[in-house]
């Protein structure tokens, strides 16, 4: 679909996420959320602040959010 058809939709339009692994990393976690997604990598660790695709509690997120 070129840009200016999405473009001429109604303001009242609505759209949906085809790439559902991409639509799950807009979705982001709480803060309490955050101490069950640290990884560590190397000596560094790092805390991954969405959610995530193919983890098992992203799931039941995506059916409330989604």
């Amino acid at each position: 679909m070129a840009i200016w058809q999405i473009l001429s939709l109604p303001p009242f339009a609505q759209a949906a996420a085809r790439d559902v692994r991409s639509a799950y990393r807009a979705i982001a976690l709480r803060r309490c959320q955050w101490p069950a997604a640290v990884v560590q990598w190397e000596n560094d660790f790092y805390v991954d602040k969405a959610l995530a695709f193919g983890m098992s509690s992203s799931a039941g997120a995506w059916g409330v959010v989604g």
